[in-house]
């Protein structure tokens, strides 16, 4: 009968058919585990730099407010030095934020 080998050629088919399905899944899981990674690996980095950015700015307005002190520098100068120390704080907070999202999103892709 004609039917036997078509149900058979029709089940090779769905059987690879179902594997490369199962290939492309699990290549999308490792590319989403790997951007996921990458994604934490930047954000970590950014509250590296915004720390640095709290302590440059914390030395300059130190210095700001002694120059201030001693008649050498004006009150825009210190005024300016703390908005610019206020904006590294929220900087900071922001990109620590960023980074327990990323690494959230880091611990669902690799199922932890």
């Amino acid at each position: 009968s004609w039917k036997a080998p078509y149900s058979v050629k029709k089940q090779k088919y769905r059987y690879r058919n179902a594997v490369t399905k199962l290939n492309d899944g699990g290549e999308q899981l490792i590319i989403r585990m790997q951007k996921t990674q990458n994604d934490l690996q930047s954000a970590y980095q950014q509250v590296l730099i915004a720390q640095k950015s709290i302590d440059q700015a914390a030395e300059n307005l130190r210095l700001n407010e002694n120059y201030y002190k001693a008649g050498t520098s004006s009150m825009s100068d210190l005024l300016d030095a703390e908005m610019l120390f206020k904006q590294s704080k929220d900087k900071y907070a922001e990109s620590y934020a960023n980074y327990e999202i990323k690494k959230t999103e880091y611990l669902q892709a690799t199922g932890r």
